[in-house]
């Protein structure tokens, strides 16, 4: 049934080899070779032998963190122990009876001899060891656990980015969960690092922090890196090259630091600096080719309490290594409803003049719950090119405005010099706990826009 086991492996019966031994016959359909998997499973060798007890791992998605650790490993230790008494934890029941599913496949595959309990999230092994599924916040009293696996806590960005879930789910994991580890069980806690905040960043900086071993493996390699690899390697390059990388980088802004870096950049100050966006440059270095869009966030008072009205010009230029992406004007206002409307057209108008031009968008308002402010837009900019853009599916303004961030973080974004200028930075340095973000809301609104072009929408099913 089982490969037989290297030469000197430790194991706790003389049917069972390595882990590393078992895995290709266990799963011979995934790819088991790649070096950061072999480093991970020498991090869980220690887990094995009782000489690490307390392990965490930031790890990127998609570089077989489940089909590699989560899946085979809590059963190894099952056929390995018998009697061990094993929980899988995930961010929902759901996901982990998915896990657990998946866990009984390979058992079945292999052959293995079940006991009397036989249910999706609890089960056990003929030898007497136990499996236990449950998703953060599931009952899990009176269920002693020998070994623990805590994977992907939270299921979102924007779960983990919630000050709420953050300490629910702490919560659990000091309430729930540790209570029920037992005299020398060990807990494996694996999951991308989203915000600092997250799970393995509230441990690591609790009184706990030290008596854990914690493992960051960045998608592309850093100064110091634990595998070896030298500054800019990929982590996988079979799984994902780097200029794929380096494309999602590109992409998905922040985000990429904090989900393939293990790099959690906290929210507020540092999610755009100054610095990013260089000095000011004259209309006159910007390239004759550029593309433009105008993308207006909308409020609808002249009160002095009331949000503003913004448009920011946004361009790109060249592509590759030579993109450049400008913000060339502002306009910025309190105005009543018709009043706004008439300085979206004179800047359409003005706009429409400018080579290179394409489209004016407009974010579909919050106040705009029937559509009408959208429509009467859409009237006023007739014979324009105009788009309005349902952004309510798409995140919160945070998640929105990554992309631009990352952007400006490479070092390829200037603004055009401009009395605007001073305001405009002001409102990115202090995004988003600052008071208004209409200007941050335009601008990577634009810059979406020109690198993922979209048509407009449809209001109340008509389009528009």
């Amino acid at each position: 049934m089982f490969p037989p086991a290297p030469s000197g492996a430790a194991t706790g019966s003389n049917d069972v080899p390595s882990f590393s031994a078992w895995l290709p016959a266990a799963l011979p359909e995934f790819t088991h070779h790649w070096t950061h998997l072999r480093y991970v499973r020498s991090q869980l060798a220690d887990v094995s032998l009782g000489t690490c007890d307390r392990l965490a791992v930031g790890y990127p998605p998609q570089h077989g963190k489940t089909r590699n650790i989560t899946v085979p490993y809590p059963l190894w230790r099952m056929l390995l122990t018998p009697g061990l008494r094993v929980g899988v934890i995930t961010h929902s029941q759901r996901y982990a009876n998915k896990v657990s599913r998946w866990t009984r496949t390979v058992a079945r595959r292999q052959g293995l001899a079940f006991g009397t309990v036989s249910k999706q999230d609890e089960w056990e092994l003929s030898n007497g060891s136990t499996y236990l599924a449950r998703g953060v916040g599931g009952m899990i009293a009176g269920e002693p656990l020998d070994l623990c696996v805590l994977d992907d806590p939270f299921g979102s960005r924007e779960d983990a980015d919630s000050a709420t879930i953050q300490e629910k789910v702490y919560e659990y994991y000091m309430d729930d969960l540790t209570p029920r580890l037992q005299k020398g069980a060990a807990i494996i806690i694996i999951h991308a690092r989203w915000n600092p905040g997250d799970l393995i960043g509230r441990i690591l900086e609790s009184e706990e922090g030290p008596e854990w071993r914690y493992v960051r493996l960045p998608a592309i390699a850093e100064e110091g890196d634990p595998l070896g690899r030298s500054v800019g390697d990929a982590l996988c390059e079979g799984r994902f090259p780097l200029a794929k990388l380096e494309q999602k980088r590109r992409i998905e802004g922040i985000g990429f630091e904090s989900l393939y870096q293990q790099n959690p950049i906290p929210r507020g100050g540092s999610f755009f600096r100054r610095d990013w966006f260089g000095s000011p440059v004259d209309a006159s270095a910007v390239p004759a080719d550029t593309k433009w869009v105008r993308y207006w966030d909308l409020a609808a008072s002249r009160s002095d309490s009331a949000c503003y009205t913004a448009g920011v010009l946004v361009g790109k230029s060249g592509s590759g290594e030579t993109t450049r992406v400008w913000f060339g004007d502002v306009v910025r206002g309190r105005w009543s409803p018709a009043d706004r409307n008439d300085v979206l057209l004179q800047t359409a108008i003005a706009d429409a003049t400018r080579p290179g031009f394409q489209r004016t968008w407009f974010e579909k308002p919050v106040f705009d719950k029937d559509g009408a402010a959208s429509r009467a837009v859409v009237a006023k900019l007739a014979g324009y090119q105009v788009g309005p853009d349902n952004v309510g599916g798409h995140g919160s303004k945070e998640l929105r405005a990554e992309p631009l961030a990352s952007a400006a973080k490479a070092g390829i974004v200037r603004l055009v010099a401009g009395p605007w200028n001073g305001a405009f930075l002001t409102e990115y340095e202090g995004f988003p706990r600052a008071q208004w973000k209409d200007q941050v809301d335009s601008g990577s609104g634009g810059y979406n826009k020109l690198s993922r072009p979209q048509g407009g929408m449809s209001i109340n099913g008509k389009a528009v």
